[in-house]
């Protein structure tokens, strides 16, 4: 657990360490259907793969070099891990059946879709058995809580640190359009894994007829949005708006909803469509592209999440018989995949640029991406790729309108080699083509049905991912601008598996099309597992290039693969990948600060977590909110245990060495005056808590070295611990050496004394520490277990009030502000709004004996303004701080 320090915000509560520079970041955040190609490098582009590094990794390793242009050049270095190959195929779980998919390394997850519940399945990767049954969300509030309804194409997105699971939904009972959390961490035995919904419309304007009209949802950088669909309403308040989630900051994107100019005017017109799906939305670069029907006329309209506003040009333009009748629009690219316009997947295959004019569709188009249907969702991109589902109702199958997967070649002008792919097994009628975030080159498909429902294959192949040789793409290391593409290229090596492991190894070369680079011959893998790349021209006009390992006379299969890439690019900051993160020092005590440091050229996400994997409870970090500078470092201090740091920049990961926490000695100091009498009480129970510990020598017997009349006094120390419930306390405690001692303590409400810890031994020096997991406040001293000169100072252990706060526009300069609370009982919460001089009382609320919190707030006046909500301080509970807000109010 993590102690925040620094300035206190009101003179209560949670206090915030101090930070370089003010932070906030989006966290590596993958999505279904998400363009997986390089995209423009801007502070606020994502890109769809993650790449795990750890050790030194993209650290520049030379500096000051110049090219023979005369610009300054560096050398970088990182690595990249691919985990094991999946299963090739998945059945549906529980009778349902899901749209998009979402997965980390080892699961794989979808929202069954068209519901009027909300239903997720889990899949383990390895073998394709279930994680655990599917499960039925619902907001379990006495008050606020309902089930949620689900649209026939339910994107999902899968936060990659938190575990959390987002699914745009429409809530039940009210028709409200938004944001369901799932927390994926949750044990199995969890039935009902809730973790939140963000409301992004107000009460009666997400309409429900068996489902929802919400359409699939389009990430632009840290924004996350979707159309909310209502047939038979004008433009009005939410309905027929742009919605959007802040990937950041979890909760509504300021301003949201957004109005898309459809034609009609502001507020005219009246939208026709089926929610059964809801037309089907794609997206292209920053531009999402939304088909309407606006009194009976089929459009394409355009909206610019970067810019949050309609595109600029001709937008919206004509688009006959799309809206309802097709899947999703895809991406125009140019022969190296940078995106130059869209295009539809209906007759003929007509395409626009990105200001709406009619271009020329590229040659041979027409004929590989063929009309498909209204359940298939956006493209999947892979360089100059682009990947269409094309699914078909079982009834329909025919040799010419199977299911099937289509991929044109924006290079080559042509079909990509070996696609399209139909030989997809036991499925029927395929709806999606998803990303992999750990194996950019593997594609996963999801489908209505059959025992080859869920399915995934190699992007170039079309083979099992992961199976045969080894694909490393250099895109996954570079960052995605063309001021950033490598001069030349110096190493590659194969860390994992290990050079011991396989007799032979050699690497092909190919260009970011696949295809084979002229000239550079085959290279063999040294002792080392390395090939030289400084004599290889490997840059070409169809993108960065590929690696291809092939390993032979392993010991059995290939698992993880871990590789390393050397190249000179230049030195711009925009350039750099995240370097080797530090969390230093690399052991100390928690009485000490910590230092995480890192560079990263964007808007990072940062986070520490115990050594296992597991959340670390306490510790919070303040994430950078701008890229305006490279080298960062934060403060932080840190409960015993063992810790990584991780820094998520630009679609890459890196994690820091283990760092080890342990427990002080006690400074020496005289005694305080002994206590004469003392109240009654209990912590936890009155034997020792099991996840307790005791860090003195306890194997020796008891054998004070002087007498009980002159033996040394007791004294109990608790320094400054920034607690809320649930969460470790540290005590420590001095007496006569290798004598066994009492520790007694009570936890409010109760005031009676109990022995938390029995007979414990002081060390040979007179020392010893005590670990409590505290639910409350509590009062605690030390005494020699046989009674005599018994009695330590006592000292207090305060535990806060731990809330959060969040705030939700719901009309005119009317919010519902609200969050989390613990604990739940009766606890008053006061929203307090910021600025200069004292903090003004704006609400209360009270918890009411539930894990969270709503206050409606009208406001008379309009202004950009910072909010915070506290608790008072109790007997029981200390007082809490939230989070600060900043609510435009409008």
């Amino acid at each position: 657990m993590g102690v925040r320090r620094g300035t206190n915000q009101l003179g209560t509560g949670r206090r915030r360490f101090g930070v370089r520079t003010a932070l906030l970041g989006a966290g590596s955040l993958i999505a279904a259907g998400l363009v997986a190609s390089a995209l423009p490098a801007t502070a606020e582009t994502a890109s769809a793969g993650t790449t795990t590094t750890k050790g030194t990794t993209s650290q520049p390793a030379t500096t000051g070099t110049t090219s023979d242009t005369g610009t300054a050049t560096m050398t970088y270095t990182a690595s990249q891990t691919t985990p094991v190959p999946p299963a090739s195929s998945f059945a549906g779980s529980g009778g349902g059946d899901g749209w998009g998919l979402a997965m980390t390394d080892t699961s794989v997850y979808n929202v069954f879709h068209h519901q009027g519940t909300l239903q997720v399945a889990c899949h383990l990767q390895v073998d394709a058995s279930q994680c655990w049954s599917p499960k039925t969300i619902t907001d379990p509030d006495p008050d606020t809580g309902s089930g949620f309804a689900v649209s026939g194409q339910p994107g999902v997105l899968l936060d990659q640190v938190s575990g959390h699971l987002f699914v745009y939904a429409t809530r039940s009972r009210d028709h409200t359009g938004g944001v369901v959390c799932v927390d994926t961490t949750q044990p199995s035995s969890n039935a009902n894994p809730f973790c939140g919904f963000t409301a992004l419309t107000a009460a009666g304007e997400s309409p429900i007829s068996s489902n929802s009209a919400i359409s699939a949802p389009a990430q632009v950088g840290s924004k996350w949005y979707a159309f909310n669909y209502a047939s038979g309403s004008a433009v009005t308040g939410g309905k027929n708006t742009m919605l959007c989630f802040d990937l950041k900051t979890k909760a509504a994107c300021a301003e949201q909803p957004f109005v898309v100019d459809v034609g009609a005017g502001t507020g005219a017109g009246t939208q026709s469509n089926s929610d059964f799906p809801p037309p089907a939305v794609g997206s292209a670069g920053n531009e999402i592209f939304i088909p309407v029907n606006i009194d009976g006329v089929q459009k394409v309209a355009c909206f610019d999440g970067l810019a949050q506003v309609t595109c600029s040009g001709a937008w919206p333009v004509a688009g006959a018989d799309f809206a309802g009748y097709h899947g999703a629009a895809f991406p125009m690219l140019d022969g190296t995949g940078a995106v130059t316009g869209v295009c539809i997947p209906m007759s003929a295959t007509p395409c626009f640029d990105l200001a709406g004019a009619v271009v020329a569709t590229p040659a041979n188009l027409a004929a590989t991406i063929t009309p498909n249907e209204p359940w298939n969702g956006p493209a999947f991109v892979l360089g100059p790729r682009v990947y269409v589902p094309h699914g078909h109702p079982g009834w329909n199958n025919t040799n010419s309108q199977s299911d099937r997967v289509q991929c044109y070649d924006f290079n080559l002008a042509a079909s990509c080699v070996n696609f399209p792919k139909t030989s997809l097994g036991d499925l029927a009628y395929l709806y999606t083509v998803n990303a992999d975030p750990q194996r950019p080159d593997c594609i996963w498909l999801n489908a209505d049905g059959g025992n080859a429902q869920i399915q995934n294959f190699d992007a170039y192949s079309g083979g099992a991912c992961g199976t045969g040789s080894i694909r490393v793409l250099a895109s996954r290391f570079v960052a995605p601008s063309q001021a950033c593409a490598p001069n030349n290229y110096t190493t590659l090596q194969i860390l994992a598996p290990d050079r011991q492991t396989y007799s032979t190894g050699t690497v092909s070369f190919l260009d970011g099309d696949g295809q084979p680079i002229p000239g550079a011959t085959d290279q063999p893998l040294d002792d080392t597992g390395s090939v030289d790349l400084t004599t290889l021209d490997l840059n070409t006009d169809a993108g960065l290039p590929q690696f291809l390992v092939t390993l032979t006379g392993t010991d059995g299969a290939v698992g993880e693969v871990t590789a390393k890439l050397t190249w000179v690019a230049s030195s711009d900051p925009s350039c750099r990948p995240p370097s080797s993160v530090t969390l230093t020092p690399g052991s100390g005590t928690s009485d000490q600060p910590f230092t995480i440091r890192y560079s990263c050229a964007y808007v990072p996400t940062t986070d520490i977590t115990n050594a296992d994997g597991s959340k670390a409870d306490g510790v919070v970090l303040d994430d950078p909110t701008t890229a305006n500078d490279v080298d960062y470092e934060q403060t932080v201090h840190l409960q015993p245990g063992s810790y990584v740091a991780t820094v998520a920049c630009h679609g890459a990961t890196a994690t820091s060495e283990v760092a080890t926490v342990t427990a002080p000695a006690p400074p020496p100091q005289d005694p305080p005056a002994t206590p004469t009498s003392f109240g009654a009480c209990c912590i936890e129970s009155a034997s020792p808590s099991p996840s307790a510990s005791s860090t003195a020598a306890q194997s020796a017997s008891p054998t004070p070295s002087s007498s009980a009349a002159t033996r040394r006094a007791l004294t109990l120390v608790a320094p400054e611990q920034a607690l809320t419930p649930g969460h470790q306390a540290y005590l420590w405690g001095t007496g006569e050496p290798n004598s066994p001692v009492d520790l007694r303590c009570y936890t409010r409400p109760s005031t009676t004394y109990v022995t938390s810890r029995s007979a414990v031994l002081l060390d040979n020096a007179g020392r010893i520490n005590f670990t409590l997991k505290l639910p409350a406040s509590t009062r605690c001293f030390l005494r020699y277990a046989d009674g005599v000169q018994t009695q330590s100072n006592s000292v207090k252990i305060l535990v806060h009030a731990n809330l959060s706060l969040s705030a939700v526009r719901t009309g005119p300069k009317t919010y519902v502000f609200g969050g989390g609370i613990h604990p739940v009982d009766g606890q008053t919460i006061s929203i307090w709004r910021l600025g200069q001089g004292r903090p003004i009382l704006t609400a209360k609320a009270t918890s009411n004996g539930t894990t969270s919190w709503r206050a409606p707030v009208t406001f008379t006046g309009s202004g950009t303004y910072q909010f915070v909500a506290t608790t008072p301080n109790t007997l029981t509970y200390a007082s809490g701080t939230s989070n600060v807000i900043t609510v435009p109010v409008h």
